[in-house]
């Protein structure tokens, strides 16, 4: 029963220092892989529009997405490649949206000024686009910066979760039965 205790213990305390280690990865920043993309458009009333280029993905890269309008409109990126037509009205958008709504990455409803960050869970190659369903047109700028982590923090974070609390169970149960036995031979 000691082994066991002790193994125990020692593989605890090397979750807690596995843990930290990740926790200290996630505070190194994001370093500017150089793509940006500027830009200004009109988006005429019940319309949509493909905006920046189609961009390859993976968990290492973070998208920063700066969006300023004069009206709420609704902002998307979807795992396609550029779509093909890259205006259209409501109904066209409510058409593909219909056929793909699988790829759907992310839906944010921009308020004036917004800043959206993404990091895609896996592969991707991602479009973007702007949707004004509102009765009047609407002017919106937007830069996409896209930066490199070392360590993507969206599968960080949940390790972090998961493993501390199993590793402080493991040593805080070391720890107390070592200081039983330390009572008992005193």
């Amino acid at each position: 029963m000691r082994r066991l205790n002790v193994a125990l213990g020692r593989i605890g305390t090397a979750l807690l220092a596995l843990c930290l280690a990740l926790a200290i990865l996630t505070l190194i920043p994001p370093a500017k892989l150089g793509f940006s993309t500027k830009g200004k458009t009109t988006l005429k009333p019940r319309t949509y529009m493909s905006i920046g280029n189609s961009l390859n993905l993976n968990p290492q890269i973070l998208l920063k997405i700066e969006l300023n309008t004069n009206a709420t409109i609704k902002f998307y990126i979807i795992n396609l490649p550029r779509i093909e037509t890259e205006l259209g009205n409501l109904t066209q958008f409510n058409k593909f949206m219909e056929e793909n709504s699988d790829k759907v990455l992310l839906e944010e409803t921009i308020d004036e000024e917004n800043v959206v960050e993404y990091t895609p869970e896996g592969i991707v190659t991602v479009s973007f686009i702007l949707l004004n369903e509102n009765p009047h047109k609407v002017e919106a700028t937007y830069e996409i910066e896209s930066f490199a982590s070392i360590a993507p923090t969206v599968r960080i974070i949940p390790v972090i979760t998961y493993l501390s609390p199993l590793g402080a169970i493991f040593t805080g149960q070391w720890i107390l039965i070592e200081f039983k036995n330390r009572k008992k031979r005193i």
